[in-house]
């Protein structure tokens, strides 16, 4: 089995300040941490490190940061085969980390969005019944409905994150084994909130549907109907920057061990985002392969 994993790569530029700037105001910032990252790699590294078969496909420019990319994944592990070279700025995110350890990111998606519906059918001509596919919102509509019709042709699983949120993105909820929002996309998807808007992702036939509500915790609704709540794992929060792709990866990682989405999914992803917002930046604060195995052992034995 093989996790393909479409989605953004780039380089994040994280810088700490007091306060976000007002229009036209120009303020004082500590530059902290360049490292890569972007959903789709975020994703595409934890997995790996869950000892998961994974490809990821993506692209970035022929320029120096695609150099670093390249370099990075695979320090990680990861093939970088499937990454694709264009004559375009490599993307980048800024990400303003404040005191109380929220952030606010700005990202750029010119390289990702070079990645179109024969891309993406080239990408998964290699795919096989049993397989996952896993994407984010950071490629186009057009070209996120084209992935997930052929995995549901093809015989794969889908995990659908849509974040950033698109206009369109709703409609694609009924060919996905599960999707996977917080709380503002939520709302913005559903009209509704946590369990409420759970239900109504499945009702749209997602087979299984997950909203994280940051400290309250998360809630998981299938299609047989079970809904199920879990608590937070304990944490101190430090820097929040890749905890929901911490969280959506290891949610997946979990689900392999077990025979449905369950509480034991939902409690080692809180583990793994609890971990990840305890530490500063986003792929350094990722569980080490050594913690994700602890995490996924734990959740295998769970009842």
């Amino acid at each position: 089995m093989v996790i393909h994993v479409i989605g953004n790569v780039g380089i994040d530029e994280t810088f700490v300040i007091e306060a976000l700037p007002t229009p036209g105001e120009s303020i004082l910032g500590r530059s902290v941490m360049r490292d890569m990252g972007g959903k789709g790699a975020n994703q595409a590294v934890v997995l790996t490190r869950a000892g998961l078969s994974v490809r990821f496909v993506s692209a970035c420019g022929r320029d120096e940061r695609g150099d670093e990319i390249l370099g990075m994944l695979a320090s990680e592990g990861c093939e970088t085969e499937a990454i694709l070279r264009r004559d375009v700025a490599s993307d980048v995110s800024v990400i303003l980390s404040l005191p109380a350890g929220e952030n606010s990111v700005i990202t750029t998606t010119e390289a990702v969005e070079t990645i179109d519906e024969m891309a993406v059918a080239e990408a998964l001509g290699s795919s096989r019944p049993g397989d996952w596919l896993v994407l984010q919102g950071n490629l186009t509509v057009a070209t996120t409905r084209a992935a997930i019709a052929i995995a549901r042709e093809k015989g794969l699983a889908t995990a659908f994150n849509p974040s950033p949120i698109k206009a369109g993105f709703e409609a694609l909820f009924g060919d996905c084994e599960l999707v996977i929002v917080n709380q503002s996309e939520a709302q913005a998807f559903t009209g509704r909130s946590g369990e409420d808007a759970a239900r109504a992702i499945v009702e749209r036939g997602a087979r299984n549907a997950v909203v994280t509500l940051g400290a309250a915790g998360s809630v998981l609704c299938r299609r047989d109907g079970a809904m199920l709540r879990a608590e937070p794992a304990p944490a101190t929060v430090i820097d929040t920057t890749g905890a929901g792709d911490s969280f959506a990866a290891m949610l997946l990682a979990a689900r392999l061990r077990r025979a449905e989405f369950d509480m034991e999914c939902l409690m080692a992803a809180a583990r793994a985002a609890a971990l990840t917002i305890g530490r500063l930046g986003c792929r350094p604060a990722f569980p080490s392969r050594a913690e994700i195995a602890e995490i996924l052992d734990v959740a295998q034995a769970g009842d």
